[in-house]
């Protein structure tokens, strides 16, 4: 099983108390081909968390990964298949559509689950674990992917 994390569960992971031992973990996981994010969530965290704790740690495991993104076609395919992902009125584009075009062109290949926090309605955009469900795509949340990968012990 492959994991491809979000931007909100990256964030979710800085806010726990012991984020540190949490984030050690996440290291783990992808150092262990357990786990990865696209390039675009690098990105992303640059734009929202540059100089905290997340930001650092994800550009400082990014080489590590062994997927760092999916095709443009896929990203494409996404935003196709599920319109509604992509937020138009955006300034910078979200993330979303290239962790769920990640998960999406390695189904076809391996057992991918998608985490994140994404999962309320938006004004402007459709949250990323509703996408996943139209697209088919297995998702979790932070706390569930803890508990799955042997980490619960991590959990408040």
């Amino acid at each position: 099983m492959l994991h491809v994390f979000d931007v909100s569960a990256l964030n979710a992971a800085g806010r726990y108390l012991n984020a540190p031992l949490v984030f050690e973990a996440l290291g783990d996981l992808i150092e262990d081909k357990q786990a990865c994010f696209p390039d675009d969530v690098l990105g992303e965290l640059k734009r929202l968390a540059r100089g905290e704790f997340t930001y650092t740690w994800a550009k400082a495991i990014a080489p590590s990964r062994c997927e760092k993104g999916a095709a443009y076609k896929h990203h494409q395919a996404i935003a196709h298949q599920v319109p509604d992902l992509v937020d138009h009125e955006a300034e910078h584009e979200s993330s979303v559509v290239a962790v769920a075009a990640q998960a999406y062109s390695l189904m076809q290949e391996i057992d991918v689950t998608v985490v994140t926090e994404d999962v309320r309605v938006k004004p402007t955009r459709l949250p990323l674990a509703t996408g996943c469900g139209q697209l088919g795509i297995p998702w979790i949340s932070l706390a569930n992917c803890l508990r799955t990968c042997g980490y619960g012990n991590l959990l408040p």
